[in-house]
Order: structure tokens, then sequence, then C-alpha cells
């Protein structure tokens, strides 16, 4: 059964996705059409980048991989989405197919602006937090200020602080205060650790406190001096205090510049 409903969940995700990136596409090429200035280009380096993908640059991932330390045999699939609408301006998502409860769930989509820019970037950052699928439905907002520093042309540091509005199954506010970083041992190999301070309910702060943590490995493949694919190996932990419980997630991000 939870088989049959992961199928049909993909098949609905790859419609869904096939409608936004061709809408995403004509878009794109008609505002290029009527405004002939250059596309903004990505830096090669991961830590050199912006925290905002550029106008008119698309993302595509695709990330299989496996939960640890939990339910037997089981996997996720995330298939990440970043789209560009001007330099400063950006849509995102990132839905999640696995084959345990909730079977589909979209823990990130949304939108960023960035308002200052410079080696210390600032943004405005407003999410959705949805699991509409599984045996506990769930909703959430999520509103933002990121703070992107960048220390040199090879790491970068991220913070900031997020308020978290629950809308289902319950009203609750919780707090997410992000740290990370990312480090470019080479132009083209790079790690990244993020981690963060989680409160899912200010009211009950004690038993709702949680630590996300994530690892990454990865290189960058790089064509007419900027990214083109991005590999990685990625660790994550949903609370780090239960060290035995993670995912481990191979990942791959196409950049195309339309």
């Amino acid at each position: 059964m939870k088989r049959s409903i992961m199928v049909a969940g993909l098949k609905v995700l790859t419609v869904f996705r096939s409608l936004a990136v061709g809408l995403l596409l004509l878009t794109a090429s008609r505002a290029a059409a009527a405004d002939g200035a250059e596309e903004a280009r990505l830096a090669v380096p991961v830590a050199a980048r912006s925290m905002v993908i550029g106008r008119f640059n698309l993302l595509l991932g695709a990330e299989p991989g496996v939960l640890m330390g939990g339910t037997p045999g089981a996997f996720l699939g995330v298939l990440p989405l970043r789209f560009g609408i001007t330099d400063d301006l950006e849509v995102f998502a990132s839905p999640v197919v696995q084959s345990v409860d909730p079977i589909l769930h979209e823990p990130d989509m949304g939108v960023l602006y960035r308002v200052i820019r410079g080696p210390v970037e600032v943004g405005a950052r407003l999410a959705s937090d949805l699991s509409l699928f599984g045996q506990v439905r769930s909703a959430r907002l999520l509103l933002g200020v990121p703070v992107r520093i960048h220390v040199g042309p090879m790491l970068t540091v991220d913070l900031g602080v997020n308020t978290s509005l629950a809308l289902i199954p319950q009203s609750e506010v919780g707090l997410l205060v992000p740290l990370g970083a990312a480090f470019n041992i080479t132009e083209s190999v790079f790690v990244r650790v993020d981690g963060a301070a989680r409160i899912q309910n200010v009211s009950a702060a004690g038993s709702s406190f949680g630590i996300p943590l994530s690892a990454m490995l990865g290189y960058t493949v790089a064509s007419s001096n900027r990214p083109f694919l991005d590999l990685a190996a990625r660790a994550i932990w949903d609370d780090v205090r239960s060290a035995g419980t993670f995912s481990v997630v191979a990942s791959g991000r196409l950049y195309l510049y339309l």
C-alpha cells in the first residue's frame, strides 16, 4: 500500500515539476527577449556564491538517500528547485518523497529576497513546511532573516533567525536560529556544514528543543567559468542528540542559465 502511494506521489510530483519548469522557462525566455542584459553569473566556488541564485538562473536537483537507524529499508528522494526572478529575488522548493510516513512532504517552499548586497548579505525569507499526505497532517509558515558573511573567496558563514508559525494540527510559535559554513578546499572541492538551534514550540521550549545538523562533501563541475553541476554526499541529522538516526543522501544539482 505504501509503495503504491509512493509511486502515485512520484507521478504527481513529476507532473507538477514539469509544469512548473515549463512555466518558468517560458517566463524567463520572454523576459530575456525583452531585456538584452546579460544574466547574473554564479561563482564556481560554493563559498563565493551569493545567497540568491541570480536572475534567470535555474537549479534542478535530485537527491536520493536512505534513512539510517530508523525504519529498515526506508528510502527518500529530495527534488530541490531554485529560480532567480531578478538578481535579488528567487523562488525555491524542495519536495521530499519517502517510503515512510509522511509519503510526500514539502519542508521548504517559498521566496527569498536579498535586501543588502556586499560581503555581508542580508535577506528576507518566507517559506512553508507542508505535510498534507501523512497520517498526521501539518502546515507551518517560516519567516526569516538570513545573513551570509563572505570571509574571503573560499569561506562563507551563514546565520540568521527564523520564526515559525504552526497552523495545523494546532497553533504554536517556534524559533529557529541557523549557523552554517561553506569552505572550498580548491575551486571545485567544497565542504559544507549546517546546524541550528530549533524550538518547535516556545511555550514548551524544553521538550521541543532540537539541534538539526547536516554535513556535505562535494565537487563542482564548471563550464564557461560558472558552475554546471554540483555533486555531493551528505549526512543529515534531524536532531544530532539522536546521533544513531540520520539520513545519507547523494546529491546532484544542475545549473541552467536562461
